[in-house]
């Protein structure tokens, strides 16, 4: 029992404190991308929360379950014990916030937040090779513009055209010139988390049914990785392979359900197989296989341990 109020204790702090954290991480950035715009956008701070809040659900999911399992290598917990209590965790946690940020959307969001727009006459904005000079007022979509292409006379237009003259839309400037070092590897990484949290809410919205079997096999397929963390007797580096095995899962679910490994799925199954359980089918059958190898392996250890 106090492994197992340790570890719900654990389970939890880690699943809401990495949903905080990265909602709250999600929400900045929207909120700069507002004030760097030009002119500056308006920000509905309860709305775009409560999507960062959604968009951050897939994160806590995978962090929960590979802390929760490195946690309970560490204190010697047995395997058997770890699959299924972790199991147990990523499914209720992840079962009840669902339900919970989904019904955010519901709640009226507070008048939007106006930004000033930043930079003043002269405020020069940079796009590939156009560079555009801002003659007026930042602040005004309207106001006079230079812009400057490689090899080619200098462009002013005092009235930029609409692209959209029925609702006097210009065309869209470039964001305010900040300095900023974009990692390839983090953004592919959000935009995967992104996209899991978005096949999430999808099935929630279009069946209870499917959502469940969903997370029910996706929770099962993380929490049977508990045998990465016993490769070594080191547990950082344990931990190094697990954040490997989680990321090429996360790659692997992506892939998996994209449209048109689910059209090709379904063009060899021949319609047969409801498109809503083939990805839970997958990845249950591959979670039966490696808690198999788990326990195998603890009872191979077991009678080498006894025999010794």
């Amino acid at each position: 029992m106090k492994n197992l109020a340790r570890l719900a204790l654990f389970f939890s702090g880690v699943f809401i404190l990495s949903l905080l954290i990265i909602s709250g991480v999600r929400f900045l950035f929207v909120w700069i991308d507002a004030v760097r715009a030009i002119p500056a956008r308006s920000v509905e701070p309860a709305a775009t929360l409560a999507a960062s809040a959604k968009n951050a659900l897939s994160t806590a999911i995978y962090c929960s379950a590979l802390l929760s399992l490195s946690y309970t290598a560490r204190r010697a917990m047995p395997a058997a014990f770890s699959i299924v209590f972790v199991f147990l965790f990523t499914t209720v946690f992840s079962f009840a916030f669902s339900l919970a940020l989904d019904r955010l959307e519901a709640v009226e969001s507070a008048a939007p937040m106006t930004h000033r727009t930043l930079g003043n006459p002269g405020l020069r904005l940079r796009s590939g090779d156009m560079t555009i000079v801002i003659a007026g007022d930042p602040a005004d979509a309207a106001s006079p513009r230079v812009v400057a292409l490689p090899d080619r006379p200098l462009i002013f237009q005092e009235t930029p055209p609409a692209t959209a003259p029925q609702q006097n839309e210009r065309p869209a400037l470039p964001a305010a010139p900040f300095y900023s070092h974009n990692s390839w590897f983090m953004i592919n990484l959000g935009l995967d988390f992104g996209l899991v949290s978005e096949q999430l809410f999808t099935r929630l919205r279009s069946g209870f049914f499917f959502f469940c079997i969903y997370l029910l096999s996706l929770a099962l397929l993380l929490s049977s990785c508990r045998f990465v963390f016993d490769l070594s007797a080191w547990p950082l580096a344990n931990l190094f392979f697990g954040v490997l095995l989680f990321r090429g899962i996360l790659s692997f679910e992506v892939f998996l359900n994209s449209e048109e490994i689910q059209n090709l799925i379904g063009l060899f199954s021949g319609r047969l197989v409801p498109s809503g359980i083939v990805s839970p089918t997958i990845y249950t059958g591959i979670a039966l296989l490696v808690i198999i190898y788990t326990l195998l392996v603890s009872m191979a250890r077991r009678r080498r341990r006894g025999a010794g």
